[in-house]
């Protein structure tokens, strides 16, 4: 016991000395070394400072306005050149779903790709195509070859996609994930409403749904979409923004596609309520200037902005009222009595003892359906139906689309008054020098024989009726040339 209490004794009292010694040690090391660690932190804290230079401001998390959207970089050689070459391929064969090519193009090699699939599509169709083709209603709302989410995507593109996907639906399995954004070329907003009916069927979605209480990922309006933030501004209000996803041409694909349509609607919104504002101004001043005027249709004062005139007696004509008539004459029944057809200007609606003969302009039209609500809509169909009137009233023959207001004039119209051939009198030595021909040369017995085979024919009333008929078809076709 009392020796180990000596050793134990010992021991501890070695242990400050060797600690003694060793900062002793380093206190006699060298100044050129802690002169080298001092430099070697101050080159590394300039490093860093030169590397957090060189990145610039960091990138934010929440995309809220254009100028904070990356630029896209350019397309690698090998998507730019599988680009081009499908829209050649689409241009060449334009009823074929873009789908055809891509997997073509995704499939063959390098060499001579294009001239090989245009060949394989020449020589055996079917067994590329599978029945992949383009309606007629495609093919007239086409307005590009190949649309933007038709075309290759870099592998950049796909890893953020399918990281986003990943993220929104973690209710859906990976391979089924994969198996919808391949359907749809990688682009989000036109796979997104399959993953979410998917999601909603799905039972991991149920069981979480009731054990985390998460919300049911359905909504595909813009305002309410899972994918906009509604971020408070400097002045307070609440502003969309969207999530940055990492990759440049996808941050800015859900900007175009959510953000704008929100910005734009704002825009209209905050215009509409200024004009209102204005308006109601511009009305209390001129009431207490008293420098309103009264409209001759409805009675009600008006300011000087939102009046008009007539053409004959200089009717005032508030714009409430032109805005009224314009729309019971598209959508009602005052066509024929507010309209007046020839000119496309509205019969002036003012009360008075006498009917006005006056009009107002077409120019004081749009001023007035401008400032109300889908007003641009209403002067649209306004100008179809006086286009439809110009057609009616030409008196000319013509053919319409059934699907569509488009019309052209038929070119093998039949006119009602026409006439049967006649034989000119400049044609009858021609007609005899014929016969003569025919009469004199080896062939009129032949053709004698075939004259009687004819009359003899010509007793069958079958016969007889499908020979009439056809002669007379021949004969309208040889009119509708003439006409033509």
């Amino acid at each position: 016991m009392f020796l180990s209490n000596l050793l134990g004794t010992s021991s501890r009292s070695s242990r400050p000395s060797r600690r003694r010694t060793s900062s002793k040690a380093s206190r006699a090391k060298s100044p050129s070394h802690i002169r080298l660690s001092s430099a070697s932190s101050s080159s590394l804290s300039q490093s860093q400072s030169q590397t957090q230079a060189n990145e610039g401001p960091s990138r934010s998390e929440y995309i809220v306005d254009e100028s904070q959207l990356e630029p896209i970089a350019p397309l690698p050689n090998d998507i730019l050149s599988l680009n081009n070459d499908l829209e050649s391929l689409s241009s060449l064969f334009p009823d074929i779903q873009v789908e055809v090519f891509r997997e073509m193009l995704s499939n063959l090699s390098d060499e001579s790709k294009l001239f090989v699939i245009t060949d394989m599509l020449l020589k055996n169709p079917a067994t590329y195509v599978k029945g992949r083709r383009l309606t007629a209603e495609q093919l007239a709302g086409q307005k590009t070859p190949v649309s933007k989410t038709e075309t290759f995507r870099t592998s950049a593109y796909k890893i953020a996609v399918r990281a986003l996907a990943l993220q929104e639906f973690k209710g859906l399995s990976r391979s089924t994930i994969d198996a919808v954004l391949s359907e749809s070329n990688y682009s989000y907003l036109d796979a997104r409403p399959t993953l979410v009916d998917l999601s909603s069927k799905s039972w991991k979605f149920a069981i979480s749904s009731i054990l985390f209480r998460r919300k049911p990922v359905t909504s595909s309006e813009a305002e309410t979409h899972p994918l906009v933030y509604w971020r408070s501004s400097e002045g307070g209000l609440l502003v969309p923004a969207v999530k940055a996803t990492g990759n440049a041409e996808l941050d800015r694909e859900l900007f175009e596609e959510l953000i704008l349509p929100l910005k734009a609607l704002e825009k209209d919104t905050r215009e509409r309520a200024d004009r209102a504002l204005a308006l109601s101004v511009q009305t209390e001043e001129a009431e207490a200037c008293e420098a309103t005027y009264e409209c001759a249709c409805c009675y009600t004062d008006s300011v000087f902005e939102e009046i008009t005139t007539c053409s004959a007696d200089g009717h005032m004509v508030c714009f409430r009222c032109v805005q009224h008539s314009i729309t019971e004459a598209v959508f009602g029944q005052g066509w024929q009595a507010s309209i007046q057809k020839d000119t496309g200007t509205l019969r002036c609606p003012a009360v008075s003892s006498t009917e006005c003969q006056g009009c107002i302009s077409s120019d004081h039209i749009r001023r007035a359906m401008h400032d109300t609500e889908k007003g641009t809509e209403i002067l649209e169909k306004l100008d179809q139906r006086l286009a439809e009137h110009g057609l009616l009233s030409s008196g000319l023959p013509l053919v319409r689309c059934p699907f569509c207001s488009y019309a052209e004039v038929d070119e093998l119209y039949m006119p009602t008054d026409a006439r049967p051939p006649k034989i000119r009198l400049s044609g009858v030595p021609n007609v005899i020098l014929m016969l003569l021909a025919i009469l004199l040369s080896p062939a009129s017995l032949f053709l004698a024989i075939v004259s009687f085979i004819c009359l003899v024919l010509s007793w069958n009333s079958s016969v007889r009726s499908f020979v009439s008929r056809h002669f007379a078809a021949a004969l309208s076709r040889y009119q509708r040339r003439a006409v033509v």
